[in-house]
């Protein structure tokens, strides 16, 4: 079966890095990966989609950076011709709290053919922002942005079903279980993951969140969590979702 990893991070953008984590996807048998390019790091553009147009498996996701503006983010993601941006709170070091305006920004002035990825871990917030908020914060900026894909990294993590509860009616929301998948996998996550797998396959997507797990485990526990699950709707799940969103954009 294909499988589309939706989170995979170098250990650095070198080119001996890239090609090695191209080679290990292939040898893993995974056929394409989205590349996380961190926002906190020193990224090389130019460098970065040269060496991707040389390692086709790979799928750059541009970190947005909150030292620059919109406008300069803006201006990187159409000069590079990024396809998918990465929404990552703790790593812009954005709290949520008081901020909706500025993420709201981010959300309207990004053009409708850009793929979102929200990190919905918000662990980092020091339990100033419960779940509720969160989904509260995500129902408002969803619904304001009606017109544009995004991927709920993660999830939500341990709250999986109430993210689930809450967006399964929105067509344009996706539910990643990267990292959840691996992290909870001997908890009773599990179930509720198999529950999705079943139900709402055509809006899940998966991934590893390499190195924070190998893909060697990432592929024994999707197995595991999918075992009952008919081949049609693991296409969906493990490759089709991601490929769908990400052609031709």
């Amino acid at each position: 079966m294909k499988i589309f990893d939706s989170c995979i991070y170098p250990n650095d953008y070198s080119e001996t890095e890239l090609k090695k984590l191209s080679k290990e996807l292939k040898s893993s048998r995974i056929q394409k990966a989205i590349l996380q390019l961190d926002s906190r790091k020193l990224i090389d553009h130019n460098k970065i989609l040269s060496l991707l147009k040389k390692n086709k498996n790979l799928i750059a996701s541009y970190g947005y950076n909150s030292n620059l503006t919109l406008n300069q983010n803006i201006k990187l993601i159409q000069k590079y011709n990024y396809r998918i941006v990465k929404i990552h709170p703790r790593y812009m070091n954005i709290k949520l709290n008081n901020n909706f305006n500025y993420y709201d920004k981010i959300f309207k002035k990004l053009p409708n053919n850009i793929v979102l990825q929200w990190c919905s871990l918000v662990s980092w917030q020091e339990n100033d922002l419960p779940t509720s908020s969160q989904l509260k914060f995500l129902n408002l900026l969803i619904n304001k942005n009606k017109d544009k894909k995004i991927i709920i990294m993660h999830g939500g993590g341990p709250d999986l079903l109430k993210f689930y509860e809450n967006f399964r009616f929105y067509e344009n929301i996706y539910l990643d279980i990267s990292y959840t998948l691996c992290h909870y996998f001997e908890s009773s996550l599990f179930h509720d993951i198999r529950f999705l797998c079943n139900k709402f396959d055509k809006r899940i997507t998966v991934g590893s969140d390499f190195p924070c797990f190998s893909f060697v485990d990432f592929k024994k526990k999707l197995r595991k969590v999918s075992s009952n699950i008919n081949e049609n709707k693991k296409f969906n799940i493990f490759y089709q979702n991601l490929e769908k969103l990400t052609e031709d954009k």
